[in-house]
């Protein structure tokens, strides 16, 4: 694999861009976050309910059209806990 012009200005290191979680919190019997990136950034929030053997399912795919983005969703209350992840592609 080739090294492109950006790769070689960071001497070599591909840097990737990712989102960056601003505030989350739980308000209103909700979980909610808001998360931002470089505009156009297509991100990924994900779910899973066990760390130690992680299945991580998409609950959303969403492209940051204006460098930010807000998410929620119902707290789980008779269901395992939750954990969440946002990753970019």
């Amino acid at each position: 694999m080739g090294y492109s012009r950006r790769a070689r200005k960071f001497g070599g290191k591909i840097s990737r861009q990712r989102p960056l979680a601003r505030a989350f919190g739980v308000r209103s019997n909700q979980i909610e976050f808001n998360f931002t990136g470089p505009a156009n950034l297509v991100v990924v929030v994900g779910a899973c309910s066990n760390l130690a053997d992680p299945v991580w399912v998409p609950l959303l795919t969403n492209a940051l059209t204006s460098g930010s983005f807000y998410f929620s969703e119902p707290l789980q209350t008779n269901g395992p806990c939750r954990y969440y992840r946002i990753t970019s592609r």
